[in-house]
């Protein structure tokens, strides 16, 4: 489970994430190229994530499985089996909203947030919370969001 939530240049994540066995506490938000992100999903995509993002700041061509170039990019890989969602904001404050089948939404919002705490943090931040409360909320209300909170900034 998860809270993800962007504003003001600040993405902010909990530290909720439990595969049936392990309980871990990720870093679900970071910064590269200066790009920001945070992923809800399972564990594999989340390092799908991170290797597509390698290669785009490293311009190696995209394998055969990678889907076509988009606004944003080649798209990593796509498995059935996949479940997550991805918030990608750009130098210049750009937010998309990506899932697993490559789908990409430009976000036409003052603040966005994903997971099962998505709620929580929308109300918090249409309240006037930033990123970061906003994600403390959703810590205290949401059955599946716990940890500390993470933040990365543009």
């Amino acid at each position: 489970m998860t809270a993800i939530a962007y504003k003001d240049g600040a993405m902010a994540a909990d530290e909720a994430l439990y595969d049936g066995m392990f309980d871990y506490k990720p870093n679900k938000v970071r910064k590269f190229n200066g790009y920001i992100y945070g992923a809800s999903g399972s564990i594999p995509s989340d390092i799908a994530l991170d290797e597509w993002l390698f290669q785009l700041a490293t311009n190696k061509r995209a394998k055969k499985e990678d889907y076509a170039f988009n606004r944003v990019g080649s798209m990593p890989p796509y498995n059935a089996k996949s479940k997550f969602e991805i918030l990608l904001v750009t130098p210049d404050k750009k937010m998309y909203n990506i899932n697993a089948r490559g789908s990409v939404w430009p976000v036409y919002s003052k603040f966005w947030a994903l997971g099962s705490g998505k709620e929580v943090c929308m109300g918090a931040m249409m309240a006037g919370a930033t990123a970061a409360e906003a994600v403390k909320y959703a810590i205290e209300l949401c059955d599946g969001c716990k940890g500390k909170v993470r933040t990365v900034k543009l």
